[in-house]
């Protein structure tokens, strides 16, 4: 009877300690896998650092976990390790991804669709079938629109900035800085200078000046006018080779069309069967928290909507400002940019930047095509400066708070520490997704307390 009653904990001790094991190896791989170069030629870290161990891990930790007094800290093992899993295969995840975002997000417009708000609290009811064209619709024009005018426009303008570009440096910043036959330059008038200098070191600056300013005026001029030249004489031939380098690119593995092509499928897989994938997803956990798993679902899903409601609000009523006040001022391409800019507007902290950032280049491509001069360039550089700050002040003050006062509610200093987490762990998409990734982490903290507290 005394080994009986042993015997029990001798194997509840044998496996704690199995537990204890993995966990303190698992702890010491994402430790390693964090700070190990995975350019390495080392085969013994290449094969610790594969995908296939960091499953393995994470299934050795799902069995152990209940053996663990604070199974807490296995929920963190396995989120460190998929995150690194998420970091090193986002080239293979990518379409997934974004494919059910998409799937997600026009799920959402759908929805927005089948309810289209009336004045005195009316609601429009359109069926789902109807809602699903009106939104095929759209975004058939929008790309019917992108790739008949748009970039059309962009070729057009973008040949005529190089050909302002060659004019403008042969007719004014060589003559200006070599000279003419009728005038001296720049570089001839630091040396008469210095003849005309009683010290010989000002004279010996001065000639040390031209000597090198003519070196590096000849090498410029050489290297402009080979490129220069060529681009705005054979424009259509340098865009064929653009386009015929990207497209070798581009239907490599992994390349973009390869991306958005799988992107597509995935997207027309989870669009029809969105709710079957999520369900599958909820049958993965134990039948005692499928409820659980529901509740964190519901809120995420509540306070997604909300967030995805607002921000559309925001970027449709900044892009049409943005669109009026640029071609008002006369920015080339102002419908492009205005919406380039009301897009830009979600990005928290960079977006104004992004949006203003593309409003001088459309300048300053117009400028170097030759549509306005000196004058009327700087005007409009002023004029966009003075835009920029007006449309923030006024989405700050009037636009955001009151479409947005009904979405979730984010602390700014906990947004500019997600943006810039997100910058430096994923790049430019860790902007994009900053937001979202913590609209869903305060659902599950939200939720969390409800349950437990």
């Amino acid at each position: 009877m005394e080994r009986q009653n042993t015997a029990p904990s001798e194997k509840l001790t044998s496996s704690s300690m199995i537990a204890i094991v993995v966990i303190v190896f698992t702890g010491c791989w994402i430790a390693f896998a964090y700070n190990q170069n995975l350019g390495t030629d080392d085969s013994q870290s290449v094969f610790l650092l594969h995908p296939i161990v960091a499953v393995l891990l994470i299934l050795l930790l799902v069995r152990v976990r209940k053996l663990v007094e604070v199974p807490s800290v296995v929920y963190i093992l396995i989120v460190m390790i998929s995150l690194w899993l998420f970091i090193n295969l986002s080239s293979i995840l990518t379409p997934f991804f974004f494919g059910f975002g998409l799937a997600y997000f026009f799920r959402f417009i759908v929805g927005e669709i089948q309810e289209i708000p009336l004045p005195f609290g009316r609601r429009l009811r359109v069926p789902k079938i109807v809602a699903s064209l009106i939104l095929f619709s759209l975004t058939l024009g929008i790309i019917s629109l992108l790739f008949w005018i748009v970039i059309p426009q962009i070729v057009e303008q973008t040949l005529g900035m190089s050909e302002g570009l060659v004019k403008f440096y042969r007719d004014t910043v060589v003559p200006f800085v070599v000279g003419t036959n009728e005038e001296k330059g720049i570089l001839d008038k630091i040396e008469d200078f210095g003849n005309n200098s009683e010290s010989s070191l000002v004279r010996k600056a001065t000639q040390f000046a031209k000597y090198e300013g003519q070196k590096i005026v000849d090498q410029v001029q050489n290297y402009l006018t080979a490129n220069l030249g060529t681009l705005a004489e054979t424009g259509t031939d340098f865009f064929g080779r653009v386009f015929r380098r990207f497209s070798s690119m581009a239907i490599g593995v992994g390349g973009f069309l390869t991306t958005a092509f799988l992107t597509l499928m995935v997207l027309i897989y989870a669009g029809h069967s969105l709710e079957i994938y999520v369900g599958n997803f909820v049958d993965l956990f134990p039948l005692e928290k499928r409820d659980f798993v529901w509740q964190y679902l519901r809120e995420i899903n509540k306070n997604m909507e909300a967030f995805l409601r607002g921000q559309v609000v925001v970027i449709l009523v900044i892009s049409l400002i943005s669109i009026v006040v640029y071609s008002v001022i006369g920015v080339p391409f102002a419908l492009v940019v205005g919406l380039v800019a009301g897009i830009s507007n979600a990005i928290p902290t960079f977006g104004p930047f992004i949006g203003g950032f593309f409003a001088m280049l459309a300048l300053l491509m117009g400028f170097a095509a030759g549509n306005f001069l000196l004058i009327g360039f700087l005007v409009r550089m002023v004029a966009i400066i003075c835009a920029i700050l007006g449309i923030q002040a006024i989405d700050n003050s009037l636009i955001s708070p009151r479409i947005l006062s009904n979405a979730v509610d984010v602390d700014p200093l906990l947004i500019m520490f997600g943006v810039i987490v997100g910058a430096s762990v994923f790049g430019f998409w860790g902007v994009i997704l900053a937001i979202p990734m913590i609209v869903v982490l305060k659902s599950i903290v939200t939720v969390s307390k409800e349950l437990y507290l």
